[in-house]
């Protein structure tokens, strides 16, 4: 085998690899569901904490997703994105001048294959056991 043909084979085998990357690329980016209306989300949050002192009861420590679509702030069709995903907000109080607080949980989601994500308050997301 000549130089020239293994210039091509490679040349070739490079290509190949080049069309499987950016097929599979394409497929994951197809796959992933986008959330596009965060401002719902919090104006929902905001009018659930609203209501909840308003009509004299406790804010809850967490607030899940299924409760702001069951009491009718949000719509099933609005949060379609999180279908089988279990999503909890927290309320606990955040000292940002002290850091204090920096490694508390502040949204928790239990993916459909039992992953547990955390957004801490920090920023930062960290995965947790099982």
């Amino acid at each position: 085998m000549n130089f020239r043909h293994l210039l091509v084979l490679l040349g070739a085998g490079l290509l190949l690899l080049a069309v499987i990357s950016l097929t599979l690329e394409s497929y994951w980016k197809r796959q992933q569901p986008v959330f596009h209306d965060m401002t719902k989300l919090v104006t929902a949050l905001r009018a659930f904490s609203r209501d909840q002192f308003i009509h004299g009861k406790g804010l809850p420590s967490t607030i899940s997703l299924n409760d702001l679509v069951t009491a009718g702030y949000l719509s099933p069709e609005d949060v379609r994105e999180f279908d089988g995903i279990e999503l909890t907000f927290s309320n606990s109080a955040i000292n940002s001048a002290t850091n204090e607080g920096a490694q508390q949980v502040m949204i928790h989601a239990r993916l459909p294959d039992g992953t547990v994500l955390a957004l801490l308050a920090d920023g930062s997301v960290q995965q947790v056991k099982k």
